[in-house]
């Protein structure tokens, strides 16, 4: 399920890996700018998962146009009925969270001021 952040291309996602048993919580980006608005936000790394309180996958996902910033939920069955209150209550949470911590970034992200420095690999460098 994909949720609206308030751009284009942009979507705070709940997903579900049934092969390796977990949930994930997800800011998915997907247009041509999306290697450009990733490293925007990984420069901001450490105060968004300072202001979220935990750490994040930082997914560049280099042999495909798109990116993703997640965190997941390990060792659950989400075919488990029993268990979806936890799994839900907390796949709620991270949502909300992830959309109070990215809306108000990614709508401030120009991805102009992004310029690869190639000399580097995958490196970058703001203009």
């Amino acid at each position: 399920m994909s949720y609206p952040i308030g751009r284009s291309g942009f979507g705070v996602n709940a997903a579900m890996v049934r092969p390796k048993r977990q949930l994930r919580a997800e800011l998915y980006i997907s247009n041509p700018d999306a290697k450009a608005f990733y490293h925007l936000l990984n420069k901001q790394k450490l105060a968004i998962e300072t202001e979220l309180g935990y750490l994040l996958d930082w997914e560049e996902l280099p042999e495909g146009r798109d990116t993703r910033i997640s965190i997941s939920l390990g060792n659950c069955n989400p075919e488990d009925r029993n268990d979806w209150p936890r799994q839900h209550n907390w796949l709620g949470e991270r949502l909300n969270e992830f959309h109070a911590v990215f809306a108000r970034r990614v709508k401030l992200l120009d991805p102009d001021t992004w310029v690869p420095d190639v000399s580097q690999g995958a490196e970058e460098r703001a203009v």
